[in-house]
C-alpha cells in the first residue's frame, strides 16, 4: 500500500491523509535469452509474478492481482466472487503511466494474470473463549504516546514504527518513556536507495520522480515499504538521530536537507534490527487479538475521510459508509495503530448515520496529534471494510548478529510460481577478518501457511550452490503461519571460516498442487511518479529448475537476486598471513628474512614450505637461502589460512655502480640514488652508508637528504660484499 500527501489550492492539507496503494502482480509466460555463462544454466522459461501499478484515479495507485481471464483472485484462497466483503471483479484495463517492465525484459504484456489483495478474513470477529472481551496496551504500558505527522504524508512509517516501540516495549529493550523511533529515518531510506561505490546493495529500492528534496515525506509508502528497508538493517534508530520535524513546510525541507547531507552517513545504522513483520491480513482477528496481547501494536491501513469520524460521551469513533467489499481496500488511504479492542463497544455510540450493525471496536492510535480524536485515539468497528495490510513489527537487540549476508536491497519485486516446490539460492562470500557463527536465515513469503526448508553449504564452488558440504544438522524446516518476512533460527549454528564460501537454499513446499512462490528481485520498473530499480551480479544468486535439472543463474538471466539473507555472529578473529610484495629478486647464495605480515596469529604458529628446495631453501623461522638460478614459491601457512611469495633467483653480482642526477644538492633537498649491478644479477640487500651523515644522510633503500652545507661519500655494499662509492656536496 502506498500513502500519497494530498494538497488544495496549493497549500498543504493540516490533516492531509496519505494516500493508499495496494501491491499487484503480472504473471507472465515468456522465454528468456540464453546467456552464455558457465557452470550455470540462463535459459528463463519461468512464469514470474511481478509488481505492477495502475492508476485507478487521480488520487489513488493501486497494484493489482488478476487471472488470465482478469478475474480478481486472492493469494488466500478466497477466489469466489461470491464473497462480496472480500472479491469483486475488476476488468480495469493497465493505464499508460502504469508500472511496466523495464527495458531489459521481454516479458510479455499481452498475458497479465495478477491476484488481488483482499480485505482481511474477519471471521470470529469477538474472538474466542480464551481471549479477554476487551484489551488496551495503554493499561499494561506496551505502548507509546501519540505523535504528529505534521504536513507529511509520512503515516505508514508512523504506523509501523508505533507497532515496532511497542514491542521494543514489550521484549524489555525500552521503556514506553524512551522508546522512540525516528520516522524521518525510515521515510528518508525508503525513498534513497543507497548509490555507493561497493554497497552490494546499490541502486536497489525506489525512486521518486520528482526534484522537490523533501519527495520523500509527500510520496507516502506502506508497511511493505517499511519491512523492506528495515530488512536491510537501515533502521530503526532512535527518533534523537534523525528528528522528525514537519509541521511547517519550511521545516519539512529543512529535514530533507539535514538527510541529504548526510544521510549516507546514517544508512546502516541501527539501534535495533527488524526480526520479523508478519501480515495478519487473512489471518481471524483471534490471531490480530493474540499478536497485540503478546507480540505488539498493529500497524493497519483503513480509508480515512473526516466525514465519518465521530465524537461522543464513549469517545471518538470511525466507521464509513462510502466504500464497500474489495472497493473499499481500494480506497484504503491511511495508516494507523491498532492498540487495543472492545467486543461489547456498543453500535450505538457510532451515529445512526453511519452506524455498523454490531457491537465491537478495534482501539486505534492516530497520528494526527492528541488534539484530533479524542486525545489522538478512536474506536474502529469490527465491521469496516477497509482495513488491511495488518502488521505486526518485532525487533532484536543489534548485537544479536554481527552481518547482514544480503544482495536484495528492498525486498521482492517478482515471484517464481510453481506447483513443484521452487527452490532459491544464494551465495555469499564470509568477510576476510573474523571466523563467524552463521545462526539464521531471513526469507520473505508471499502466501499465508507456507513450509520452507533451509539447507546450508560451505565451501561452494562458483556458480555450484549445492556443490561445497551440505551441513546436514543445520538443516531447519519452519513452517510460518502468516506471509512477511521472517528470521528463522537453524537447527544448528554453522562454523565458517574467514574468507571462505558458503550457500543458503531454500525451497518453499507447494501443497496439494497449489503454487507456492520464490521472492526474487525481478527487474525493476517505473511510472511517471516512481522508478523502482534492482542490482545484481552474476555467481550470486540462483533459482533450481527442475525440468533442466539444473541451477539458472537469476541475474545472467535478467531477473537479478533472490530475497535470502544469512546472519552471522563473528566468533574469532580470522588469522591473516599476508606477504608485502608478490614477488621478491635475490641473488645466489643470498639469505634474508621473509616479508610476513601476521594479524591474529604468532611466528610460532607460522610454518614454511619451499615447492623447489635445490633452487631456494626455507627455515622454520622464514629464512631463505638462494641456492642456484631459477624460481620457486615459498608457502607460509597456519591453521586454515596460507600465503604464497615467489623468489626469482638470479646471479651474484660481480660489480656495482652507484649514481645520481646530480652531484650538488641545495640544502634541505633529497635525492634518490640509482644501484646499477653486473648484467643479470641480483642483490636483494644493499647497505648504504654516509661518511658524514650531519652533512648527507641516508636511508636504507637509498635516498639521500641534504642537511647542511658540506661534502659526503656515500657508499652502497651488496649482500657479497662488492660496493661502490659516490662524493656529494650540499651548498
Amino acid at each position: 500500500m502506498k500513502y500519497i500527501q494530498i494538497h488544495r489550492k496549493n497549500v498543504l492539507w493540516r490533516q492531509s491523509i496519505c494516500l493508499f496503494v495496494l501491491i499487484s502482480l503480472v504473471l507472465s509466460m515468456s522465454p528468456r535469452p540464453t546467456m552464455a555463462k558457465e557452470n550455470v544454466q540462463t535459459d528463463w522459461t519461468r512464469r514470474v509474478i511481478t509488481h505492477t501499478i495502475t492508476n485507478q484515479n487521480s488520487k489513488l495507485l493501486h497494484f493489482r492481482f488478476m487471472d488470465q481471464n482478469e478475474q480478481e483472485v486472492s493469494l488466500t484462497g478466497n477466489t469466489t466472487s461470491t464473497q462480496s466483503d472480500l472479491l469483486t471483479q475488476n476488468h480495469t484495463v493497465l493505464q499508460s503511466d502504469s508500472l511496466t517492465q523495464g527495458s531489459s525484459t521481454d516479458l510479455a504484456s499481452d498475458v497479465l494474470q495478477s491476484f488481488r489483495l483482499t480485505a482481511p478474513i474477519r471471521s470470529a470477529l469477538k474472538g474466542d473463549s480464551n481471549l479477554p472481551a476487551s484489551y488496551d496496551l495503554r493499561d499494561s504500558g506496551v505502548i507509546t504516546s501519540i505523535k504528529d505527522q505534521g504536513n507529511s504524508g509520512a503515516c505508514w512509517a508512523f504506523g509501523t514504527l508505533k507497532s515496532a516501540e511497542s514491542n521494543a516495549i514489550r521484549k524489555g529493550f525500552l521503556t514506553k518513556n524512551h522508546a522512540d523511533f525516528s520516522e524521518n529515518h525510515l521515510a528518508w531510506f525508503a525513498f534513497h536507495p543507497s548509490e555507493r561505490g561497493g554497497d552490494k546493495l546499490i541502486t536497489d529500492g525506489f525512486y521518486p520522480i520528482s526534484s522537490n528534496v523533501d519527495a520523500a515525506y509527500t510520496w507516502g509508502g506502506s508497511s511493505l515499504i517499511a519491512l523492506f528497508t528495515l530488512a536491510r538493517w537501515s533502521g530503526v534508530v532512535s527518533e534523537s538521530t534523525a528528528p522528525f520535524q514537519a509541521d511547517t513546510l519550511a521545516e519539512r525541507s529543512a529535514m530533507a536537507q539535514k538527510m541529504k547531507k548526510s544521510g549516507e552517513v546514517l544508512r546502516y545504522r541501527s539501534n535495533y534490527h527488524m526480526q520479523n513483520a508478519t501480515c495478519y491480513d487473512a489471518a481471524p482477528t483471534s490471531a490480530w487479538k493474540n499478536a497485540l496481547m503478546n507480540t505488539s501494536a498493529l500497524a493497519a491501513g483503513m480509508y480515512y475521510n473526516t466525514a465519518y469520524a465521530s465524537k461522543g460521551s464513549a469517545g471518538a469513533t470511525y466507521y464509513q459508509t462510502a466504500y464497500a467489499g474489495s472497493t473499499a481496500v481500494k480506497s484504503s488511504n491511511h495508516c494507523v495503530t491498532i492498540i487495543g479492542w472492545d467486543d461489547n463497544y456498543s453500535r450505538l455510540n457510532f451515529p445512526s448515520s453511519h452506524r455498523p450493525k454490531s457491537d465491537g471496536a478495534w482501539l486505534v492510535a492516530n497520528s494526527y496529534g492528541s488534539k484530533t480524536d479524542e486525545n489522538g485515539y478512536f474506536w474502529l468497528s469490527y465491521e469496516e471494510p477497509s482495513i488491511c495490510d495488518v502488521y505486526a513489527f518485532e525487533l532484536e537487540k543489534n548485537t544479536k548478529y554481527d552481518t547482514n549476508y544480503q544482495y536484495d536491497g528492498f525486498g521482492w519485486g517478482s515471484a517464481i510460481p510453481d506447483t513443484t516446490s521452487p527452490k532459491g539460492a544464494n551465495i555469499f562470500r564470509v568477510r576476510s577478518d573474523y571466523n563467524q557463527s552463521l545462526k539464521a536465515v531471513g526469507i520473505y513469503t508471499i502466501t499465508d501457511a507456507q513450509n520452507v526448508t533451509i539447507q546450508i553449504y560451505k565451501n561452494v564452488t562458483s556458480g555450484y550452490p549445492t556443490s561445497g558440504k551440505l551441513v546436514k544438522a543445520s538443516t531447519t524446516t519452519a513452517s510460518i503461519p502468516y506471509n512477511g518476512f521472517h528470521t528463522i533460527t537453524l537447527a544448528k549454528p554453522v562454523a565458517l571460516t574467514g574468507g571462505s564460501s558458503f550457500s543458503v537454499v531454500v525451497t518453499y513446499h507447494s501443497k496439494n498442487n497449489t503454487e507456492a512462490y520464490l521472492p526474487i528481485e525481478g527487474t525493476g520498473a517505473s511510472t511517471n511518479r516512481v522508478q523502482s530499480l534492482y542490482n545484481s551480479e552474476t555467481g550470486q544468486s540462483f533459482y533450481y529448475s527442475p525440468t533442466a535439472n539444473s541451477w539458472v543463474d537469476t541475474s545472467a538471466a535478467g531477473q537479478n537476486n533472490v530475497c535470502i539473507k544469512a546472519f552471522a555472529k563473528n566468533t574469532t578473529p580470522k588469522p591473516t598471513i599476508s606477504f608485502r610484495s608478490a614477488k621478491i629478486i635475490v641473488g645466489k647464495k643470498e639469505t634474508l628474512k621473509l616479508p610476513l605480515t601476521l594479524k591474529h596469529i604468532t611466528a610460532s604458529q607460522v610454518r614454511y614450505k619451499s615447492s623447489k628446495k635445490k633452487i631456494v631453501s626455507v627455515t622454520a623461522r622464514g629464512k631463505i637461502r638462494a641456492k642456484k638460478r631459477g624460481t620457486a614459491t615459498i608457502t607460509a601457512y597456519g591453521k586454515d589460512v596460507k600465503a604464497r611469495i615467489k623468489i626469482v633467483v638470479k646471479k651474484a653480482p660481480s660489480s656495482v655502480a652507484l649514481k645520481a642526477k646530480k652531484k650538488v644538492l641545495k640544502k634541505g633537498s633529497a635525492l634518490q640514488l640509482k644501484v646499477a649491478l653486473s648484467k643479470h644479477s641480483a642483490s636483494r640487500k644493499r647497505t648504504f652508508r654516509s661518511s658524514n651523515p650531519k652533512v648527507l644522510k641516508v636511508s636504507s633503500s637509498g635516498i639521500v637528504y641534504a642537511r647542511k652545507k658540506g661534502t659526503a661519500t656515500i657508499t652502497v655494499m651488496t649482500y657479497n660484499r662488492h660496493k661502490a662509492k659516490l662524493k656529494l656536496r650540499v651548498k
